[in-house]
């Protein structure tokens, strides 16, 4: 608090002492002790108030401080979350090297669904019509790498590796979205 506020502040309270004595000062029997309990009770009323200001001023600084954090954790586990996903990407093409399907088929619905939830949860970091295109193959992927009547010979694997390396630049240009927003 500056000097000015703490002037102020005095002003304020000898002001309102002074109503106060004027106040007692009316009354006929009025003695020493009552004019030192009013000025009293005026300065414990004012330094309640200036404390509860305080009290409140404290508590909004708090909850900005806490919303900072939070978004500020947010974002780490958001990129924490994007990175473990795409070194899932890399793992698909094992499991569909390796046939197996289903495996490669959760992994693209677990990455759909991350997809889906960033486009909700930050609109402003992805390109709306090239996830929303991407989610829709990897969806068809996913249903195609789940169909029992699909044999390797009928499987478009280049297909379905070139929709998952859109799906691994997409989660790399989030990813550097959050980490610039960091620094």
């Amino acid at each position: 608090m500056g000097w000015l506020t703490v002037i102020k502040h005095v002003i304020m309270v000898t002001i309102f002492m002074v109503v106060v004595i004027l106040f007692i000062h009316e009354d006929v029997c009025a003695t020493t002790s009552d004019y030192i309990s009013g000025v009293g009770s005026v300065a414990s009323v004012y330094a309640i108030m200036i404390t509860l200001w305080q009290f409140v001023k404290k508590t909004d600084e708090i909850k900005e401080a806490v919303t900072a954090k939070t978004k500020e954790i947010s974002s780490f586990l958001t990129y924490a979350e994007i990175e473990r996903h795409k070194e899932m990407c890399n793992s698909i093409y094992n499991s569909i090297n390796g046939g197996q399907y289903e495996a490669a088929a959760m992994k693209l619905d677990a990455i759909k669904n991350l997809l889906i939830e960033l486009r909700e949860r930050r609109p402003d970091d992805v390109e709306l019509n090239a996830i929303n295109k991407v989610i829709k193959e990897i969806g068809n992927d996913s249903v195609n790498l789940r169909d029992p009547r699909i044999s390797n010979e009928e499987l478009d694997c280049k297909e379905v590796f070139k929709h998952v390396n859109k799906m691994s630049n997409i989660l790399s240009n989030m990813s550097a979205s959050i980490k610039n927003e960091q620094l």
